[in-house]
């Protein structure tokens, strides 16, 4: 709370009163290179000020993010599509999804012994959170191959991606979902990447992330909004051409060395795509898609929810 007091002080807008600049405060949820675009500009806030706007990039964990954003606390944040359509479900008025990010890719990671879905069945997965991106997606994904997560898969909860690596480590499961390299004691125990969990318009839009904005603050500040999202744009384009850079900065975020950091840039897609990190627009068809994800891992009932009444796409299709 003290965390999110400090946010709100900083955010007044005194600071950028001075600097004819628009204070507007932004939640992240981990330190990982999926957020690199995010640490690049909480490396350097002055990268976003041609666009307008002096940011406050603050970590907030992925279950208080949304509803930071949602009450007013954090004005802006990026956050698991599916954490947005969440909130906003319950409180329609408090928030906009502005903009859909497709990051870094999910894989799923089991014993070598195990080649194939199939294979799965009478196994145990672990999963830091129930109803998260990670869940979700293997769900998913096992669906489509005729395996059912619950009937035929037991899904255990760690509370946190470290302690599934422990797990994983230790032999007490047989399947965990890492978004990069697999940390070295999930190797030892000889675990390897079975699937990338992407590539189908289902998976794709379960694993998204969306931008999300306060809407009292969007009604009164489109413009810094949209700066932004620019800011956003021009750091995920220095994060793609200035990978030593990138990775001096992850490297810090991290406390890890830089080689370290750079191994990580290396072996990622950000370091030789152009889709990863890239806006588009969310279509309601697509949140329609990760409501029936979340419907059916039994994380909450939509009733007749309207995705399109959270959903501002026009500082995305107007660039």
């Amino acid at each position: 709370m003290a965390g999110l007091l400090a946010i709100a002080a900083c955010s007044s807008g005194e600071g950028g009163k001075a600097s004819g600049l628009t204070p507007i405060s932004y939640a992240y949820l981990n330190n990982g290179i999926g957020f690199l675009p995010e640490l690049m500009i909480k490396a350097n806030p002055a990268l976003c000020a041609p666009f307008g706007i002096e940011p406050e990039i603050t970590l907030l964990s992925a279950t208080t993010a949304t509803p930071a954003v949602s009450a007013g606390k954090v004005q802006a944040g990026r956050v698991a599509t599916g954490a947005a359509l969440v909130n906003a479900s319950k409180d329609p008025e408090s928030l906009k999804l502005v903009a859909s990010i497709l990051g870094v890719p999910f894989y799923l990671f089991v014993p070598k012994s195990i080649t194939s879905p199939e294979q799965l069945r009478g196994q145990k997965l672990t999963f830091p959170a129930p109803g998260g991106i990670a869940e979700l997606l293997v769900r998913a994904y096992l669906d489509e191959q005729g395996v059912a997560v619950g009937k035929d898969v037991t899904a255990t909860y760690s509370g946190s991606a470290g302690a599934s690596v422990g797990l994983a480590a230790s032999g007490a499961v047989q399947g965990l979902v890492w978004n990069q390299d697999l940390p070295a004691p999930a190797v030892r125990a000889g675990f390897h990447r079975l699937t990338q969990l992407g590539g189908s318009e289902r998976l794709d839009a379960i694993g998204s992330n969306a931008i999300i904005v306060h809407t009292p603050f969007l009604k009164d500040n489109r413009p810094a909004v949209a700066g932004m999202l620019e800011c956003m744009r021009k750091a995920i384009s220095l994060a793609q051409a200035e990978p030593l850079k990138a990775a001096g900065i992850l490297a810090a975020a991290q406390g890890i060395s830089k080689e370290a950091a750079a191994a990580q840039i290396a072996a990622s897609p950000p370091s030789n795509t152009s889709t990863v990190w890239q806006f588009s627009s969310l279509q309601p068809a697509s949140a329609k898609l990760v409501i029936s994800a979340l419907e059916k891992a039994k994380v909450q009932q939509f009733g007749d929810f309207d995705p399109s009444r959270v959903i501002d796409n026009s500082l995305v299709e107007t660039r």
